[in-house]
């Protein structure tokens, strides 16, 4: 009984690391929806996390106006990250 218990735990602590979600892990928490949505486009369109993740926090840092930020994430995603 104690191994079944184990290994359900085990399980369950391991499957809530796997859905941790690296954006909005490193992203500020005010970070908008929409750029945290295009953000993970941009990832799955095949850009590292890291680049992605960095491109975005600088782009808050330096106070890009939403639309702006959108626009070029847009731009990478539709021209492929590869």
């Amino acid at each position: 009984m104690k191994k079944i218990f184990i290994t359900i735990f085990s399980l369950l602590f391991y499957a809530s690391i796997a859905l941790a979600d690296a954006v909005d892990d490193r992203l500020p928490p005010e970070t908008p929806d929409q750029l945290k949505v295009s953000t993970r486009q941009m990832i799955q369109a095949g850009l590292k996390d890291d680049v992605a993740i960095k491109m975005t926090r600088s782009m808050l840092e330096n106070e890009f106006a939403i639309d702006n930020a959108l626009k070029a994430q847009r731009r990478l995603t539709i021209k492929g990250c590869r």
